[in-house]
């Protein structure tokens, strides 16, 4: 929305700009991939910052064969415990894991722990058979010490690693999950793995968390998944009830980990946070993901890289959210949010995909949004594109002021916000404006179709800058209270009109032949119409039908009605 259309929106920017300050500027830093090596693509820019996939999982990760002939037994029946190993101890229902080596636990444990203290150079590979272990005041699983643990869950297993109480204090570390690792963890395996608190997090690893295949059912009071220095799935089935983040990664101390990578699974969330909550970059390469959460879907401190996968989201707040840059290579998203559906507070490029956005208040928002390829269809309570110039502050549906570039006095100037559209198809319904550039606008190429405000006080096209047409096709029909044309520098014919009388149904453009040139149908009335195709020649003859009004117009130049506060020339 453009504010400075309201005397009302201007005053309320200057209280805001009196009151709040200013959201902290994204990180600008490098991901690190496994132990430190890599994981970057393009450490010298935060645009195109990327996670190498290459090196997120070693052939350990994926391995869930072992041969149990030479694997470590530890049987639990009527609560007592039995094993042969001289490398495990038994206290009480304290079991503790000291040694590398395959150890195969079945049984039920009512109320105790499984641990595992070994050495920092310790492999040791846990398979679950038929498991189940609760703890009232701590985590079933703990891993104080090893280089690295594997959580197998055997074939045609089911398995339950739970607490049910509060956690209480065993040592200096602050336990607060059903399972809780001080070292890297993997969960691989095709069985079941059943994990529930009334009180904590599901998983929690202090270093790396990664799960490459099995079913997880997770119900907890926080966060359902927990990777200080990263989340990494390969694949799996997930089933996520948590009481905060879905799935959570942040390292406080190392702005350059906290970041989740994800390249296949089916994934169910509901979350009273977040669904997915990066402290760095997030990257999807594939998946299938449903989620539903109160505040946003998916979101990252750094940017967000989607180049495949099958999205459903419900958010309270923005369906998918990033403090930097956004790049959507492809995937199918369908969303639902009270607030954007897709907010970058630097640049959100879409490059390819099917993007639906059935409920927002404003679709797609960012600094700069860039629209290369791709189907997109918006469905908006104010803008359905918006190059704001400045970071989300809006929640909920409220507008929101400040940023690089903008002027807190004059929230809707912005030097270095743009639209920039070269390819794809664009539908959007809007009720107010369609696209909106607090700077700059260009189309250079696709299709940009807008059924837009039926008020006065919002256009189907506004822009503060400049606006260029090069290319491409765009019908945008709405109000003519604040109509705006295309601008003398573009390089395609471009023609508003607007009616005295409300028009509706189909807008129909032909030549001077009768060839249909473009065809669209807006979903509400309008009394203005901007429509740009390559067809468009100075000096010939065109007939434009909208609904029942037909107008003739000769384009005696490139740019057929300037627009403006009541609708300027090309009236008919």
């Amino acid at each position: 929305m453009n504010y400075k259309k309201s005397l009302i929106a201007c005053i309320f920017a200057l209280i805001l700009f009196l009151t709040f300050s200013c959201t902290p500027n994204s990180n600008n830093s490098n991901n690190n991939g496994e132990n430190g090596n890599g994981g970057n693509n393009n450490s010298g820019s935060d645009t195109n910052e990327t996670i190498d996939g290459s090196d997120m999982f070693t052939n350990n990760d994926k391995k869930d064969t072992y041969d149990e002939t030479s694997s470590i037994i530890i049987k639990i029946e009527n609560n007592e415990i039995s094993t042969s190993s001289t490398s495990v101890t038994v206290e009480g229902t304290t079991i503790t894991i000291k040694e590398s080596g395959t150890y195969i636990l079945s049984g039920e444990l009512l109320d105790g722990q499984i641990v595992v203290e070994a050495t920092k150079s310790d492999k040791i590979r846990l398979v679950l058979r038929n498991l189940s272990v609760n703890s009232s005041s701590s985590a079933a699983l703990y891993v104080k010490k090893a280089d690295k643990v594997f959580v197998t869950l055997d074939k045609n297993s089911s398995n339950t690693l739970s607490n049910s109480g509060t956690f209480v204090a065993i040592d200096e570390n602050n336990i607060d999950a059903a399972i809780f690792s001080k070292d890297d963890i993997t969960f691989n395996g095709s069985g079941e793995l059943n994990i529930s608190t009334n009180y904590g997090h599901g998983i929690v690893s202090k270093d790396d968390l990664r799960i490459v295949n099995g079913t997880y059912k997770i119900n907890v009071k926080k966060h359902g998944l927990v990777g200080k220095d990263a989340v990494k799935i390969a694949g799996g089935n997930f089933n996520i009830v948590s009481g905060k983040d879905g799935i959570h990664s942040e390292n406080a101390d190392d702005e350059k980990l906290g970041y989740t990578y994800i390249e296949g699974g089916t994934f169910v969330i509901v979350s009273e946070g977040d669904g997915i909550d990066c402290g760095y970059i997030l990257q999807i390469n594939g998946g299938s993901f449903d989620v539903t959460s109160t505040l946003k879907g998916l979101k990252a401190t750094n940017n967000i890289n989607v180049t495949a996968g099958e999205f459903t989201i419900s958010a309270t707040d923005d369906a998918v959210h990033s403090n930097a840059n956004i790049e959507i290579k492809g995937g199918t998203f369908t969303c639902k949010t009270k607030d954007d559906g897709f907010h970058a507070d630097s640049t959100l490029t879409i490059i390819d995909g099917n993007i639906t956005i059935n409920e927002s208040y404003e679709g797609l928002e960012g600094e700069s949004v860039i629209i290369q390829g791709g189907t997109i269809s918006i469905v908006s309570t104010d803008d359905g594109i918006n190059a704001s110039g400045g970071k989300d502050s809006s929640g909920f549906g409220g507008p929101g002021f400040g940023g690089p570039g903008q002027d807190r006095f004059n929230p809707s100037t912005s030097s270095t916000s743009s639209i920039t559209i070269s390819g794809g198809k664009v539908f959007i319904d809007a009720k107010g404006d369609g696209v909106d550039s607090n700077g700059n606008l260009y189309v250079s190429g696709g299709e940009l179709y807008i059924s837009g405000p039926t008020s006065n006080g919002d256009s189907p096209i506004d822009y503060d800058g400049t606006a260029t047409i090069t290319g491409g096709i765009v019908v945008a029909a709405g109000s003519k209270g604040m109509a705006q044309n295309f601008g003398s520098g573009s390089t395609q014919g471009s023609i508003l009109m607007t009616y005295t009388t409300k028009a509706q149904g189909v807008i129909n453009l032909y030549d001077s032949s009768g060839k249909l040139l473009v065809t669209y149908t807006p979903t509400k009335t309008y009394d203005s119409v901007v429509i740009s195709c390559p067809n468009l020649t100075k000096g010939n003859n065109y007939k434009l039908v909208a609904g029942t009004q037909t107008s003739n117009i000769t384009l005696s130049s490139l740019i057929y009605g300037q627009g403006g506060m009541g609708g300027g020339p090309g009236r008919p």
